[in-house]
């Protein structure tokens, strides 16, 4: 074997050099990684408030409404109150009186659906 044949330190394809590469690609994937990590947290915390903006909104005109028209909001809770209440007595065993509940629970839907648009 020849010595040009060994490569001196520094040089490229020694061990030094190679090591020294890696640490490069190490520090850029490093730096790469935090600045995602900082864009998606940016990003959650953006989606995070716009989300709690709309919903206090929401919020906020239902607790409105109810507040205008309290005996129509006392209607909706009542007849949304038998809905699920149906629907949870339906789904636990068969009921027993034949198919009574799926009109009702329609007639309800409908009569909440029509009072709120007003």
């Amino acid at each position: 074997m020849n010595s040009k044949d060994i490569p001196m330190a520094g040089e490229p394809g020694s061990a030094g050099s190679m090591s020294e590469h890696g640490e490069e690609v190490y520090e850029k994937a490093r730096q790469t990684a935090g600045e995602v990590y900082q864009k998606t947290t940016e990003a959650v915390g953006e989606a995070y408030e716009k989300t709690s903006r709309a919903v206090t909104g929401a919020y906020e005109e239902a607790v409105s409404y109810g507040r205008e028209n309290p005996a129509m909001m006392t209607l909706i809770a009542f007849g949304i109150g038998v809905g699920v209440g149906l629907l949870l007595a339906s789904s636990m065993r068969r009921p027993r009186y034949g198919g009574f509940a799926e009109p009702l629970i329609g007639a309800f839907q409908d009569f909440a659906r029509d009072y709120l648009r007003y």
